[in-house]
């Protein structure tokens, strides 16, 4: 289980009244304290810096060595503290929350750039308070669940683009690999990690030897110290990456694929393949349509909708099976087509046009062609169309079935898209990396045991980033540098397979059944009440017969998912 984690700031008698409400009504310990701040938490640190320098909770590991981070030497903890905890972002990765105290008396919260530890804020009278754990807000009375519908809109308008409104009025969240400095009783935020710093868009060396060596060192750090792990085996390249990473790690690992009912979801051949050829137990769990509830209360309690409940029988599933093989961990190739960069847009050749490379632009053109399977004048064209765009660092809305008020809803800020103008291809990279935290803290699962993405680990994305966009479609294959980074290591139905499996066939039919009942949920319920959503447009779709066409029904549930998430707390 995660630790529950608290931070309280503010004038000295307040925090210590806070705190000993906090002492009288849960089990917590009071681990590191200040002039004007205490750290608290229901289960220990990972780390402990020397002479109460500060303290690490989490799963951290040494930049030095791939190991497991148990102590911090005097010297490192010192240059730490003096660096506001910028030398810690550097010299560690993993999914940490980090507390410091400076010579000076002020205390820094560091969040990893990367994990599932996220770090929700709010103002309890004139003390500042930060934890992990929204439950616990909300049961100590200082956080009431009030919905603000202005993020709700937002949220729907632009989905997954996360920032630092959450939909409690009132309840902010520090944005990834950022800092927050309390200092005389004032606040200050800052990014400490950003992608721009890590982008490269020249070089045409082979990335793919350092690609498969890195991934392999983080994988396998994730991995130490485990007895089982329940690996998702889906039979896509992602996962079977995972699988190739673990199979001779000193971990026992049992695979498991979900099979679907419909052909273009079913990967038990390819994650057949993969378990013969590393010798892996695999075990097949059928999930038919009819098992879904698509109208059903998220169980987590999250200041944000998931954009999950398809997967909600599959999540409750996998819980229950780690369950009866004592699994001490998931592990999950989530967020690894963001990290590998997996694209069908014109923008690698586009960045090769920009960056003036005659040579390498038309084979970026021919490999590109070969991607889309069309002629070489058609590539041609889509990149030089797109190199010479209007750069495009916004966030592409989704206004399908909404109230047309909703389209006025301005897009919100976020770090990371503060820096340098990037090339095409390196903002869909980016946009593609902020858009993987949805994956982070979303499942129900993780509250059995933890959910590891290990794709999504600090060092592979820095690497990942450095990589010029045009090497990821080489040969006319997406995620071109993994592939051949993995190429001997899995079978090639697996590496050079050109499709991919997805959920429209378990998906349609689980909407159709559950049509009537998408449309009692939606019609009428709390997004109609709060005059989001376009009631002609919802009601023409939901009065289809038949199996569903297009796209619009993922929308549905996307929706559905939304309002699910707003009964769960008006």
């Amino acid at each position: 289980m995660t630790a529950s984690i608290l931070i309280l700031c503010g004038p000295a008698e307040l925090v210590r009244q806070r705190e000993k409400v906090v002492l009288e009504r849960r089990k917590m310990t009071s681990r590191l304290a200040g002039h004007d701040f205490v750290v608290m938490s229901d289960r220990p640190e990972s780390v402990r810096l020397p002479d109460d320098m500060g303290l690490v909770f989490g799963e951290v590991f040494s930049r030095a060595d791939f190991r497991r981070a148990k102590t911090i030497s005097p010297d490192l903890a010192k240059a730490v503290s003096s660096s506001a905890g910028a030398a810690f972002v550097s010299g560690f990765w993993g999914d940490y929350l980090a507390v410091f105290a400076d010579p000076a008396g002020a205390a820094h919260v560091i969040r990893s750039p990367f994990g599932a530890l996220s770090a929700y804020r709010l103002t309890v009278g004139a003390v500042d308070v930060m934890s992990n754990d929204v439950g616990l807000l909300i049961d100590l009375g200082w956080l009431t669940p009030r919905i603000d519908w202005s993020f709700v809109a937002h949220f729907m308008a632009y989905p997954f683009r996360r920032a630092r409104r959450t939909g409690f009025e009132g309840l902010a969240e520090l944005p990834p690999g950022s800092a927050l400095t309390w200092s005389s009783g004032r606040p200050d935020e800052r990014a400490l990690w950003s992608p721009g710093d890590h982008v490269a868009d020249d070089g045409e060396e082979d990335h793919s030897q350092a690609l498969g060596d890195l991934v392999r060192r983080c994988v396998r750090a994730w991995a130490d110290g485990r007895d089982k792990v329940l690996l998702e085996l889906s039979g896509g390249l992602d996962s079977s990456v995972l699988a190739a990473c673990l199979w001779d790690a000193d971990v026992d690992v049992r695979c498991v694929n979900m099979v679907s009912p419909a052909l273009d979801g079913d990967e038990r051949l390819y994650a057949r393949a993969v378990a013969e050829r590393l010798g892996l137990a695999l075990e097949e769990i059928a999930l038919a349509p009819g098992d879904v509830d698509l109208t059903v209360a998220p169980s987590v309690r999250r200041p944000r909708p998931s954009g999950h409940a398809l997967l909600g029988a599959w999540d409750l599933t996998l819980q229950a099976r780690a369950v009866e093989l004592g699994s001490d961990a998931f592990v999950s190739g989530g967020g690894g087509d963001n990290v590998f960069f997996k694209t069908h847009s014109s923008t690698p050749a586009a960045d090769a046009l920009r960056r003036g490379k005659l040579g390498v632009w038309i084979r970026a053109v021919q490999d590109l062609a070969l991607l889309h399977d069309c002629s070489l004048w058609r590539a041609g064209s889509m990149s030089v169309q797109r190199a010479f765009a209007p750069a495009a660092q916004a966030w592409r809305s989704d206004l399908r079935f909404l109230a047309p008020r909703v389209a006025g809803t301005p897009l919100e800020p976020h770090p990371w898209l503060d820096g340098p103008r990037l090339l095409p291809g390196k903002v869909e990279h980016l946009k593609l990396l902020m858009s993987a935290h949805n994956y982070l803290d979303a499942f129900a699962r993780s509250e059995t045991a933890p959910l590891l993405t290990p794709l999504l680990s600090q060092p592979i994305v820095e690497l990942c980033l450095s990589i010029p966009s045009w090497e990821w479609i080489r040969g006319g294959r997406d995620r071109a540098v993994t592939r051949a980074a993995f190429r001997h290591a899995l079978p090639p139905l697996v590496t050079d397979r050109r499709t991919k499996g997805n959920l429209s066939g378990f998906a349609g039919p689980a909407y159709e059944a559950a049509r009537g009942k998408l449309a009692s949920h939606l019609l009428g319920g709390r997004l109609d009440q709060a005059g989001l959503l376009d009631k002609a447009a919802l009601t023409g779709l939901l009065r289809e017969t038949g199996p569903p066409r297009g796209s619009d029904y993922f929308r549905i549930l996307q929706i559905a998912d939304v309002e699910s998430w707003a009964r769960r707390w008006s």
